[in-house]
């Protein structure tokens, strides 16, 4: 892919419009150690008896949480109940005052962003269309305050139809804007229906198995591709997301997804040719025997297991809904996907196959999934029901240099009730943090610009056809940043990072340029230098167009990182706008 910013030629730090003490670099170098930044880490739990019903009144007392199967003390504990949150009172470790049967505080819980995803790569038309009907009606009537939405197609490529709102007319518009997109899973159907005539048409006299086992093989490959680039993007707008604050639901709809790819294919060859071995007393050799067992090469519970943890560690709670809504013949395939040659279980494979993924992205972060449910309503109410009552824990992660991989455990001490929470998640360093916030910063063009950060760019300078040298300053107001005390002066460290997104929303590389391992400031300047600017003078190479430059800059005392976009527009050679 070709990269809207070339590289950082150049890295400049001007002086800071203070004095400042010079020469500390060396005589303070043994005070800068790498540390792992500890912070508190919340797993939101959702509680229910045996019918379903939301449990409420539980306090930190009533739960067990583990790490990697490590007993962890629950640091922080508060309840959502009823969209208000509920903290326990002082020393007392239930939620409510027993003398006064009332909540011991409360307040409104915090805005929730819902994604609608809808991945049309892996859906049929009709599928989609009627859950949309139940969607906008739901939105339109249950979405209010600050709650915002936010709608995306997977169209072999990710598509923002509509960023972030609160206003739902907007939200409607979009949807039905993406109800006249073409869905693609009808072409994999066409693929999967002519494999399976081939195999129906096996003749056990033939030497034609050879060729059908290699045509089966590779059909799983391209499926399992399929698949692939399909969770690839899904997890690239996850990370993305992990740049918005709070809480994030996504509504994945879609038919489904193979864990396993081109598993009933395997299934259908081997009852093929083992029908007709017994029919003729012919057989096929060793090339078909344990066919089904191939098809665990072609197993992708891995890229889920991988998704999974990095949507759990950006606090993305998967709602999936298989939006063929319900099926007859125990979860079989639509009657024009199923072929009679064969037993009605390799349709039901295959429709428990796809099944299967959705129904492990939602337990696996802690969400739920709709199959074999024609009751839409009933879902959305499911889903906006989990944001309104859950507790939340707070603890202490146990870091590993060795496995950033973690699997988390919540028990309840009360008998008979079932949770819910984020299982598996993982441990992310400041810099992929920050990565995250950019990648957020330029697809959604919502900046949480906490420290007032300011961007401007000089004169281009021509380096080749369609190639600039953009000088570029970032400046940070120092009364944004936290100093440290020290012996005769204070000093605070930071890190910067840099990406950009042209005018067709290629985005470049996260670029971090090295910056002075400290900021160092006399005692007697402190307060003057908080009235100015710390400013970061670079070059960056850009190809011509409309390019949006994002910026991160990290405080590193305090954890907080501030991210601000400017576009620049860059002219095109005259023979190639011609062209």
């Amino acid at each position: 892919m070709k990269r809207t910013i070339i590289g950082i030629l150049v890295l400049l730090l001007l002086a800071v419009m203070i004095p400042a003490r010079a020469n500390q670099e060396e005589e303070n170098a043994d005070r800068y150690e790498e540390s792992l930044e500890v912070r508190i880490r919340e797993v939101e739990v959702f509680v229910t008896d045996k019918k379903g019903n939301p449990v409420k009144g539980l306090g930190p007392d009533d739960f067990k949480l583990f790490e990697n199967k490590i007993p962890l003390e629950i640091l922080n504990f508060y309840a959502m109940d009823g969209g208000k949150r509920i903290d326990p009172g002082p020393g007392d470790p239930s939620l409510f005052d027993e003398s006064s049967d009332t909540p011991a505080a409360a307040e409104q819980r915090p805005p929730l962003n819902l994604i609608v995803y809808v991945d049309n790569y892996n859906l049929h038309h009709f599928s989609r269309n009627r859950i949309f009907d139940s969607l906008k009606t739901f939105l339109a009537e249950r979405v209010s305050g600050n709650d915002r939405v936010m709608v995306v197609s997977f169209d072999r490529g990710l598509n923002v139809r509509q960023p972030f709102t609160t206003d739902m007319e907007l939200v409607r518009l979009a949807l039905e804007e993406t109800e006249k997109l073409t869905t693609q899973r009808n072409y994999l159907d066409d693929e999967r229906r002519d494999l399976l005539n081939e195999i129906a048409g096996y003749d056990p006299g033939s030497a034609f198995i050879e060729s059908l086992v290699g045509r089966v093989e590779t059909y799983a490959s391209f499926v399992e591709q399929d698949t692939k680039y399909t969770l690839g993007a899904l997890k690239f707008f996850v990370g993305a997301l992990a740049g918005i604050n709070g809480r994030k639901a996504l509504l994945y709809v879609s038919d489904g997804l193979p864990m396993v790819a081109g598993e009933e294919m395997f299934y259908a060859l081997e009852e093929k040719t083992d029908k007709a071995g017994a029919e003729t007393g012919a057989g096929t050799g060793s090339r078909t025997k344990g066919m089904y067992l191939r098809s665990t090469s072609h197993d992708a519970s891995k890229l889920f297991d991988d998704l999974t943890a990095f949507a759990s560690s950006n606090r993305v709670t998967f709602y999936t809904v298989d939006a063929g809504g319900l099926r007859g013949g125990e979860g079989s395939l639509d009657v024009a996907n199923r072929n009679s040659s064969f037993t009605t279980s390799i349709d039901r494979i295959a429709r428990l196959n796809l099944q299967a993924s959705l129904k492990y992205m939602a337990k696996q972060t802690g969400g739920l999934s709709f199959t074999n449910t024609n009751n839409f309503d009933r879902a959305m109410e499911l889903v906006f029901a989990d944001m309104d009552s859950f507790y939340s824990l707070g603890y202490k992660p146990i870091y590993s240099a060795d496995n950033p991989y973690f699997k988390i455990k919540v028990k309840t001490k009360k008998r008979g009730l079932r949770t819910r929470y984020r299982r598996v998640s993982m441990h992310k360093g400041p810099g992929a943090e920050m990565a995250e916030g950019l990648r957020a910063t330029l697809l959604f063009g919502q900046p949480d610009n906490t420290f007032g950060i300011k961007m401007a760019f000089g004169e281009p300078e021509k380096r080749g056809k369609d190639d600039y040298l953009v000088p570029t300053i970032v400046a940070v107001p120092m009364d944004s940043l936290f100093f440290n005390p020290a012996t005769g002066y204070h000093e605070c460290r930071v890190s910067l990072s840099i990406a950009a997104r042209d005018e067709r929303g290629w985005m470049s590389t996260v670029s971090e340029p090295p910056v002075p391992p400290a900021i160092q400031i006399p005692d007697e300047s402190l307060d003057e230098a908080r009235a100015g600017f710390f400013f970061y003078k670079m070059k960056l190479g850009m190809k011509a167009g409309d390019q949006t430059v994002a910026v991160g800059v990290r405080d590193e005392a305090t954890a907080i990182t501030s991210y601000t976009t400017t576009s620049v527009e860059l002219a095109k050679d005259p023979e190639e706008e011609e062209e």
